[in-house]
């Protein structure tokens, strides 16, 4: 055994602890919030989409720059073994560095360049994060179940502090539990952390033999829980296919499931219960409503105009005219607008305003609109080529943890469809996306150098290897 290989063998629990929260990438994913400064009629009075107001975007800069800047230094540090990382990864490389040239372009492009250079220099400090992860997990310091433990309780704690935020400040409630969509996305993008919650949960349920397995019951039921509370249709949908990727990419995965499955949605039919019944008692009033031909429970703040819903329904609640508007100022600007500050401002403007279905669709509400219509059409292309890239990498992947990895990857792409923030530097969904493919990019590379037979002077902990077959038993 080699001498980094028995450090980590070694290392009590202290140092494994030590090691996840010694990563910038990991601040990133918790961020600072970002808290409206006014509650709206119909929304929570959370959101991360305030960014271009108050006080919290001087502090999630700081806080990119701090824990950018200190995985930038760890990177140059380590600059031997990440060249060579970089050279076994390959094609991806250029493919960021595209992604990355298109941003940098769109500061001098856009209206507004300080508050399009902020958030470009938060992306570019999101990759390096990334970066210094991934030479983690290539240089055999950090496993990836290590990663997505981590990942699950985080998810668990910060969707037990929005809980705590709600039941403290009522009033950031704007209608009540099933009246609004409680997503807490100041703190906490609640739809995307309660997925990965299930996800994860079920993962380490059917990996855990012992008496130990009966904790992950709790991740499980609380995640559907806020995923219902977050009545965010993009985090069903991406759960939905994520899951079914999953089931596809490994039978016995979907076998074994089925039981742990008919446990949680029992578990959820009696928690929506509970919330009926607390809803009850807060004075809703539930009803049978016909609608498109079937009945559905309804309380009494839904919309009662069929029109009005059959429209909401075709148009995505507004995002398919949003995304119609902002194409027409692409088709003039092929560089891109201004990435984000840029796009914010050419949509606030009185004749372009005026043409949206709401003032809440300034921004593209499509994570890949909103790099196309940001930095322009040779930075789409390197973010999807990149995404391609991670995806049909994923999936070639036998190890167990590889199909979280593509479950999370798809949930959200997914979102991407749906909503901007996969492309939104400092929100959570972006850093988890790239956070997956960094975990994929250093596997791929570690593969690769295993194939080459290089000698080297580390080994690896639990890892995706594709000679290394691990099933759910």
């Amino acid at each position: 055994m080699n001498r980094i290989q028995e450090r980590i063998s070694n290392s009590a629990p202290a140092q494994k602890i030590a090691s996840i929260f010694s990563l910038p990438i990991f601040w990133m994913l918790l961020g600072p919030p970002a808290i409206r400064t006014a509650v709206d009629d119909d929304r929570s009075g959370l959101s991360s989409l305030q960014g271009d107001q108050d006080i919290w975007n001087y502090i999630r800069l700081v806080w990119w720059l701090l824990f950018g800047t200190i995985a930038l230094i760890l990177i140059i540090r380590e600059r031997r073994l990440l060249q060579q990382m970089l050279s076994e990864i390959g094609k991806p490389v250029a493919f960021v560095s595209l992604y990355l040239v298109g941003m940098f372009v769109s500061i001098v492009l856009s209206p507004v360049p300080m508050f399009t250079a902020a958030n470009v220099v938060m992306m570019f400090l999101l990759i390096i994060a990334t970066v210094h992860m991934a030479l983690k997990i290539y240089g055999g310091v950090l496993p990836i179940s290590r990663v997505l433990q981590y990942l699950l309780w985080t998810a668990v704690f910060l969707l037990l502090f929005v809980s705590a935020i709600y039941l403290m400040f009522p009033q950031l409630v704007s209608t009540g539990v099933f009246g609004a969509r409680l997503r807490g996305e100041g703190f906490a993008y609640a739809p995307l952390l309660s997925v990965v919650s299930v996800y994860l949960g079920i993962h380490f349920f059917l990996l855990n033999k012992s008496r130990r397995r009966l904790l992950y019951v709790f991740p499980i039921l609380f995640g559907f829980y806020w995923l219902m509370l977050g009545q965010t249709r993009s985090a069903y949908l991406g759960m939905a296919v994520g899951a079914f990727m999953m089931f596809w990419a490994n039978g016995k995965l979907a076998k074994n499931v089925v039981n742990l499955t008919a446990v949680a949605v029992a578990g959820m039919i009696g928690l929506i219960g509970i919330g009926m019944l607390y809803g009850t008692s807060q004075r809703v009033t539930w009803y049978l409503d016909r609608n498109y031909e079937r009945f559905i429970v309804r309380d009494y703040w839904a919309l009662k105009d069929a029109e009005i819903q059959a429209k909401s329904l075709a148009t995505l609640n507004g995002r398919t005219e949003a995304a119609a508007v902002l194409l027409n100022g692409v088709a003039s600007h092929p560089l891109g607008l201004g990435y984000i500050g840029g796009v914010r401002s050419y949509m606030s403007r009185p004749d372009v305003l005026s043409t949206l279905p709401d003032k809440a669709f300034i921004g593209a509400h499509n994570g890949y609109l909103e790099v196309l219509g940001g930095a322009g059409i040779f930075a789409l292309l390197g973010f999807v080529l990149w995404l391609g890239w991670v995806v049909m990498h994923a999936w070639r992947f036998k190890h167990v943890d590889a199909l979280m990895v593509l479950g999370i990857l798809f949930v959200l792409l997914v979102e991407g469809f749906f909503e901007s923030e996969i492309s939104l530097p400092f929100h959570q969904s972006a850093v988890l996306i790239w956070m997956m493919g960094g975990i994929v990019a250093a596997s791929v590379a570690y593969d690769r150098r295993i194939r080459l037979r290089r000698p080297e002077n580390f080994g690896p902990p639990r890892r995706f290897e594709s000679e290394v077959v691990q099933q759910y038993d």
